[in-house]
């Protein structure tokens, strides 16, 4: 088949596709990275953790340290995604499309977990 043919096939297919009264809704959900872990008080570093130093920080200290402030309800660009955001943009969705024709859910949804050696080798 010669490429001025397939061209034109293409074309016609891509119009009759768009004049089409099919239209879905369509839900797709990736890279949530779900971290029950994350608190307010947690490091930034430490993918908002708690470490040895961060859970006796006042908010001077956590200042002093390069944070601006507490780690918000919805998490940190920082951090992976708290449970609060994951139930907020889950709500949000059902709001802004109450019946999904099609749900495309790619996965990723496991925290970006930093563990030492010590740490896998107890669990």
């Amino acid at each position: 088949m010669n490429y001025f043919l397939l061209s034109i096939l293409l074309f016609l297919f891509s119009f009759a596709a768009s004049n089409s009264n099919q239209n879905g809704n369509f839900l797709v959900i990736t890279d949530i990275h779900i971290d029950e872990n994350i608190t307010k008080n947690g490091n930034r570093s430490e993918m908002c953790h708690l470490d040895e130093n961060s859970g006796n920080q006042t908010p001077k200290e956590a200042r002093d340290a390069g944070e601006k402030d507490a780690i918000g309800t919805y998490g940190d660009r920082k951090c992976d995604s708290p449970p609060a955001l994951v139930d907020y943009m889950l709500d949000e969705a059902k709001r802004r499309i109450p019946k999904p024709d099609f749900i495309i859910w790619t996965g990723d949804t496991a925290a970006h977990i930093k563990y030492t050696q010590k740490e896998l080798l107890i669990q």
